[in-house]
């Protein structure tokens, strides 16, 4: 969580927050949801627009480079071994960042289970 704080010389002024990431995901190639979790309380994300999500990224894998927008939000998602590693950021957020970020996630899990598979995440 990133915190901005307006105008730091008056007391009075707010303190605006907001999160850099939406949600994460992990899915296989079929689009089975493996993991999934929600950083925003506040918004009620239908099943619905979860798999339409993954399905975009599913679709997009081989023509796009792993960044589409998707309504109002950002999704960068990555294919390591056969599972799809899928982050939902705000639109002003780094790309490349989030995208340096899924790929240490996903070498960590390999340095930790040394070969990353569908199973090693789902138990």
């Amino acid at each position: 969580m990133i915190y901005m704080i307006k105008n730091r010389m008056r007391p009075e002024s707010k303190i605006y927050c907001y999160r850099m990431i939406h949600s994460f995901t992990i899915v296989n190639k079929q689009g089975k949801l493996r993991i999934y979790k929600d950083y925003l309380k506040d918004v009620s994300d239908t099943s619905d627009r979860k798999e339409d999500m993954i399905r975009h990224c599913l679709m997009n894998a081989a023509d796009h480079n792993g960044i589409l927008e998707y309504e109002n939000c950002m999704v960068i998602y990555r294919r390591y071994t056969s599972l799809y590693f899928i982050a939902v950021t705000t639109q002003d957020e780094n790309e490349l960042a989030i995208y340096e970020f899924i790929q240490n996630f996903a070498e960590t899990l390999q340095s930790y289970f040394e070969k990353v598979t569908e199973m090693d995440v789902s138990f």
